[in-house]
């Protein structure tokens, strides 16, 4: 009848068919965004032809909901969702084959893809228009922001383990599939943390030349420890052993206790570590500095474990071998260890 309308006038609500976004900047008329393909009510098809339709010659290009829209719905522009209770297994299968398939079509309609359809885009034939490459916007920035991260790690676990339950219960595969994905990242984010407190190695491949693992180990430290570049130069580090990141376990760093080594009546710590038995003669330091500490770590430490290198004399009390006091020996790292760690003098 003239006049009546599902909703108020001026209603913001933006859903609609399906359940689906209205799109009012895409067409005259209102149209339903799938994500995939946009649908309009006024013609009865998707606008665009099945990004998927090479690999179901039995449909026509412009299906909707594989061609039976009485008995299914669709869900993204690619396929059908039927309304007939599915076993779990099934539904669960369904569900992972969709989800890589789009993850699929995702990567192949990327805009930013070198290769990409000469310009157009492969499931229009058009150029790409801004809104094409807006969903590939990723932040850097973003993936470094505290903040951001949280929420997300917060929203996944929680979205994640009530649908991943919620489906099992309810004998939904779908659901319980679809909860998969922030489930594992979620999981992922917690084994990222937790792997601050194990090793790190610094990653090389066999194939690398001596100059690229150094080059490749230089990098990673600029990158994540620079502070012992720039207080204290690159030659204290021997770049042709590996370099890596260690955390601690109570007092031990790889099982083992650390210590410092210090001029006798010097109070100040210094941001470099030892394990207990390495020789202090292999460590790049003057012969003088012959008091020993054990360290007392608290929480959770990160250090840089590298090997000592040869380095030029630095002590007007120690003038070195040949001007230079030798390495060899492993050495940690660590600034803020430095700071919070308790030291106690050997022999006390």
């Amino acid at each position: 009848m003239p006049g009546r309308k599902f909703t108020q006038p001026n209603s913001k609500y933006r859903y609609g068919f399906n359940g689906k976004e209205l799109d009012k900047e895409s067409s005259s008329t209102t149209t339903y965004d799938y994500g995939f393909r946009i649908y309009s009510p006024a013609l009865g098809r998707f606008l665009s032809v099945d990004p998927l339709f090479k690999s179901y010659p039995e449909l026509t290009p412009y299906q909707f909901a594989s061609n039976s829209p009485i008995e299914a719905i669709d869900l993204d522009g690619l396929e059908a969702e039927s309304s007939k209770k599915e076993g779990f297994l099934k539904s669960f299968g369904k569900s992972v084959l969709r989800g890589i398939g789009n993850t699929v079509s995702y990567v192949a309609n990327n805009p930013n893809h070198a290769g990409y359809g000469n310009g157009v885009q492969p499931n229009t034939g058009k150029p790409p228009t801004p809104e094409d490459f807006k969903r590939y916007d990723f932040s850097i920035i973003q993936q470094f922001n505290p903040t951001y991260q949280i929420e997300t790690f917060s929203n996944n676990l929680v979205y994640g383990t009530y649908n991943f339950v919620g489906g099992i219960i309810d004998g939904d595969g779908a659901r319980t599939a679809q909860a998969i994905p922030p489930l594992l990242g979620s999981v992922g984010a917690v084994a990222g943390l937790r792997g601050l407190a194990v090793t790190k190695p610094m990653t090389v491949t066999r194939g690398m030349a001596l100059a690229e693992r150094m080059t490749a180990r230089t990098n990673f430290v600029k990158a994540k420890w620079a502070s012992s570049i720039e207080k204290y130069g690159p030659d204290h580090i021997d770049f042709t052993k590996p370099v890596s990141e260690v955390g601690n376990t109570g007092n031990l760093v790889n099982g083992k206790s650390l210590v410092q080594w210090r001029e006798p009546g010097n109070p100040n710590a210094s941001p470099f570590f030892s394990y207990d038995g390495v020789d202090p003669g292999t460590l790049g330091i003057p012969k003088t500095y012959t008091q020993k500490y054990f360290v007392e770590l608290p929480g959770t430490q990160t250090f840089l474990e590298s090997t000592a290198n040869k380095v030029k004399a630095f002590s007007a009390k120690d003038p070195g071998v040949n001007g230079s006091y030798n390495g060899g020996g492993t050495q940690l790292y660590s600034p803020e260890a430095a700071k919070t760690a308790t030291f106690i003098p050997a022999g006390n």
